[in-house]
C-alpha cells in the first residue's frame, strides 16, 4: 500500500495470507530516502539478474521514480531514485514484459515551459540501480496523461480530456499510436476532465475507461489492435560483442540475426549498416548469408578516428526497424586504435588529489563520498562496482532535497594536471545534474584548460537538468591543442532567485588515448624493404596533412598504394614515413 495516511504514504505490506479480511502489517520502508509514492508497480521477476526478487516501482511525486527490493518485507531497501527533466509530479507506470523497458507518466508537466504536449517518459531499467531515462512519447495533443498500462506489445494510457489511447511499443524506443476513444470530445487540454483510468487485461480483449464527467465507457478495440498487429518489429542478435575498439586499414565483420517480435517479420535483403567518421551518416547494405542473417563490415579508418553506427531492417509491414531501438539519437561507437593508453582514470573509491573552489556559494562545496539520495540528488553512484563513492555537491542530511544543496553561488572542482604531450585524447565521464531554477540564472558548466589552469575553454553547458547519471565523451583536440598541462573542472552555480534547488554529481572519469603499431616499411609485400618501397613511397608523396592517400578517409583501401606508403598511419606520406622505410632498409 502506498499515498496511504500511514507511514508518510510510503510502501507499508499487509499479509493477506494471515487475514484477508484483517490483514496484519508484515513490513514498511523506513530507510534512507523514505517517502511518500502516489502509485505503485509491484514485480516478481522470474528470470536475469534479478530473478527471484520482487521489485516496486514507486512514483515519487517531484522525486521522479523510485526502485526498491522489497522481497524481505521487514527490510525493503531503496536501489535507485531517478529525476528526469522537468520532473513535476511523478505519477504512474508500468514495465514492458520482458522488464527491460518503464513507461511513466508525469500528471502535471503537460503545460510546463517544454512540455506543449502530452509527454510519456520512457526508463531503460534493464539495470535497477541505475535506470536510465531514454526518451519520451507524445500523442501530439496536449491533454494530460494519467494512467497507463502494458499488455504485450501494446500500451492503454488513459489521458484525461483527450480519453483512451492505444500505442504500439514493439519498439520501446519509438512508440506509435494505433487508436484512441475520446471521452471527452469537448476538448483536448491541460484540464482534469475526461478519461481517468483503465483496464486492459480482461481476457475478451475489452477495455473498460473510467471518466470523470461521464462514467463508464466498456470499448472494443479490436481494430486498434489490429493494427498494431501489422506493425511489429524485429530483435537485432549479434553473434559477438559489438568492437568499441577497430584496428586501422581493417574492415571487422559483425554477424548478425533478425527475429521477429510483436508479430515482427523480417522482410529479405533490407538489412543496411549506417556509419558516420565525422562527415554524416552513410547507409551501406550488409550481405545476407540466408534467411534472416546479415554480415555488416565496418569501414576502415585512420588511427585516433572515432566511427559511430547503427543497424537497420525493415519488417513486411513496412516498419523500418533500427539498433540501437532510437537510432540515430543513440548510436555504437568505436575508436580506430591498436590499443587504448589510459592517461587518467578516477571513479571516486579513492582520492586523486582533486581541489575544490574558489566557492562563492553559502553551501553545497563538491566533496567525493557516498550521496543520499533525493528528488534532486542520486542515491547511488555511477560505478557498478566499488565503495559507492563519487564527487558530488554535498550531502543532504535526512534525504531534504533543499538542504545543503547549492546556494548563492559557484562552486568548483578541478581535476589533477594531466599529460597529453603525446597527442589528442577522448575524456568520458558520468554526470548528474539536477536543477528547479525559478529565477532563470542557475546552470552546470564543464570546462577544460592546456595551461594548467591560466584559461578555460567551455565544453558543456546546462540549464536547466532533470538529473539522472549521462554519459559524456569528446575529444580534447574539439576544444583545445592538447599539452602536457591539461586540467577538467566542473562548475555549478545558483543565481540570487530564492526558491531554486541545484545539484551535480560527477563519476567515472576516464582518459585515453589511441594508439597504433606502425604498417611495415614493406610497401610492395616482398618481404624485403629495399628501392622498390621507395620508389612507390616516391610516387605516393603527399605532404604533412594531406590526407590524400585516404580518399574521404574511409574509401576501399584494398591494393591502395599510397595507403600502404603511409607506414605511421597518419593519414598522409610524408617525412616520417621516409623515416621509418629508412630505419626497415635492407635490401639495395
Amino acid at each position: 500500500m502506498v499515498g496511504a495516511n500511514i507511514n508518510g504514504g510510503a510502501p507499508v505490506a499487509f499479509d493477506l495470507n494471515v487475514n484477508p479480511v484483517n490483514p496484519p502489517e508484515a513490513g514498511r520502508w523506513t530507510g534512507t530516502g523514505a517517502a511518500y509514492h502516489h502509485d505503485a508497480h509491484i514485480v516478481n521477476y522470474t528470470s536475469g539478474p534479478y530473478a527471484g526478487r520482487e521489485i516496486l516501482f514507486g512514483f515519487s511525486e517531484g522525486r521522479g521514480v523510485d526502485i526498491l527490493d522489497v522481497t524481505d518485507k521487514g527490510n525493503m531497501f531503496l536501489l535507485s531514485r531517478t529525476s528526469y527533466p522537468g520532473v513535476d509530479y511523478c505519477h504512474q507506470g508500468w514495465t514492458t514484459p520482458d522488464r527491460k523497458f518503464l513507461y511513466v507518466n508525469d500528471e502535471l508537466d503537460e503545460g510546463d515551459p517544454g512540455v506543449p504536449t502530452t509527454r510519456t517518459l520512457i526508463f531503460n531499467i534493464e539495470d535497477l540501480s541505475s535506470p536510465q531515462f531514454v526518451g519520451t512519447f507524445t500523442t501530439g495533443e496536449q491533454s494530460r496523461d494519467h494512467n497507463l498500462y502494458i499488455d504485450e506489445c501494446v500500451m492503454f494510457e488513459a489521458n484525461y480530456s483527450s480519453g483512451l489511447r492505444v500505442v504500439n511499443i514493439a519498439n520501446p524506443l519509438v512508440p506509435v499510436e494505433v487508436g484512441y476513444y475520446d471521452t471527452f470530445p469537448e476538448n483536448s487540454s491541460v484540464n482534469f476532465d475526461g478519461a481517468w483510468s483503465n483496464y486492459p487485461f480482461f481476457p475478451s480483449g475489452t477495455v473498460i475507461v473510467s471518466d470523470i464527467d461521464r462514467g463508464l465507457f466498456v470499448l472494443d478495440v479490436s481494430d486498434a489492435l489490429a493494427a498494431s498487429a501489422l506493425l511489429g518489429s524485429l530483435d537485432f542478435e549479434f553473434a559477438t560483442p559489438l568492437p568499441q575498439m577497430i584496428n586501422p586499414l581493417s574492415s571487422p565483420d559483425v554477424e548478425i540475426s533478425l527475429t521477429g517480435r510483436c508479430n515482427g517479420v523480417h522482410k529479405p535483403n533490407t538489412g543496411l549498416l549506417h556509419y558516420d567518421l565525422g562527415d554524416g551518416f552513410t547507409a551501406v547494405p550488409m550481405t545476407s548469408n540466408g534467411p534472416d542473417q546479415y554480415t555488416a563490415s565496418l569501414p576502415p579508418a585512420l588511427c585516433g578516428q572515432e566511427i559511430s553506427y547503427y543497424f537497420s531492417a525493415e519488417t513486411e509491414g513496412g516498419q523500418t526497424v533500427t539498433n540501437p531501438g532510437d537510432a540515430p539519437n543513440t548510436v555504437y561507437t568505436a575508436t580506430i586504435l591498436d590499443s587504448s593508453k589510459v592517461v587518467f582514470a578516477d571513479d571516486f573509491d579513492s582520492n586523486e588529489g582533486w581541489t575544490t573552489g574558489p566557492d562563492t556559494a553559502s553551501t553545497g562545496t563538491f566533496l567525493r563520498g557516498d550521496p543520499v539520495g533525493t528528488g534532486a540528488q542520486p542515491e547511488n553512484d555511477h560505478t557498478p562496482t566499488g565503495s559507492g563513492f563519487c564527487m558530488y555537491t554535498a550531502t543532504n542530511p535526512g534525504g531534504s532535497q533543499g538542504t545543503d544543496d547549492v546556494d548563492g553561488g559557484t562552486v568548483i572542482v578541478t581535476s589533477p594536471l594531466f599529460d597529453l604531450g603525446a597527442g589528442d585524447a577522448r575524456v568520458s565521464y558520468y554526470r548528474w545534474f539536477y536543477e528547479r531554477d525559478t529565477g532563470g540564472d542557475d546552470g552546470y558548466v564543464a570546462e577544460i584548460s592546456n595551461n594548467n589552469g591560466g584559461s578555460w575553454t567551455t565544453v558543456e553547458s546546462l540549464s536547466p537538468g532533470g538529473g539522472g547519471w549521462e554519459h559524456v565523451q569528446f575529444n580534447v583536440s574539439e576544444f583545445v591543442v592538447p599539452t602536457s598541462q591539461m586540467r577538467l573542472r566542473f562548475k555549478a552555480t545558483d543565481g540570487p532567485a530564492s526558491g531554486d534547488i541545484v545539484e551535480v554529481a560527477i563519476d567515472d572519469v576516464l582518459i585515453t588515448q589511441a594508439e597504433c603499431d606502425p604498417q611495415s616499411a614493406d610497401l610492395t609485400g616482398d618481404s624485403t624493404v629495399d628501392l622498390e618501397d621507395f620508389a612507390l613511397m616516391q610516387q605516393c608523396y603527399t605532404g604533412e596533412g594531406s590526407c590524400l592517400c585516404y580518399p574521404a578517409l574511409y574509401g576501399p583501401l584494398v591494393g591502395n598504394a599510397c595507403a600502404a606508403a603511409d607506414i605511421d598511419l597518419d593519414g598522409d606520406v610524408d617525412g616520417q614515413d621516409y623515416a621509418a622505410w629508412e630505419a626497415g632498409l635492407v635490401g639495395p
